[in-house]
């Protein structure tokens, strides 16, 4: 079973505005996290794969956990998701269907480095 990382849980929710997580505090997360693995020794394995499936599972936490179907999520939320691993007590799915071109075009916005090509050659099309 995976463990919270604390250090990481910390930096992602202080950066967290109006006690929401939006797309550019979570991407600016993550390129913070690339910056700081890229630095140490030996650096880090972080391919196009890599970087598709992050962008991907943050697509998945802004539109899916957020419940609005929107690129946010509350602290709260996020919370009870990350650190309490429960579904939160007042959570609803999201009003509109959650589609797969949404989901793309949100992980594009989250990693900039990460192309539609890239994508579509990471799912096989």
């Amino acid at each position: 079973m995976a463990t919270l990382n604390v250090t990481m849980w910390k930096d992602l929710s202080s950066r967290a505005v109006d006690n929401t997580l939006g797309l550019s505090e979570v991407a600016a997360t993550r390129e913070d996290r690339i910056d700081v693995c890229n630095k140490k020794a030996g650096g880090c394995d972080l391919g196009i794969k890599q970087r598709v499936i992050g962008a991907l599972e943050t697509a998945i936490m802004l539109q899916s956990f957020g419940g609005k179907n929107q690129e946010s999520i509350s602290l709260e939320y996020a919370t009870s998701f990350f650190v309490d691993e429960r579904i939160p007590d007042n959570y609803q799915k999201p009003p509109t269907p959650v589609t797969v071109a949404n989901m793309l075009s949100t992980a594009a916005k989250v990693d900039l480095k990460v192309t539609w090509i890239d994508i579509l050659e990471f799912l096989g099309l």
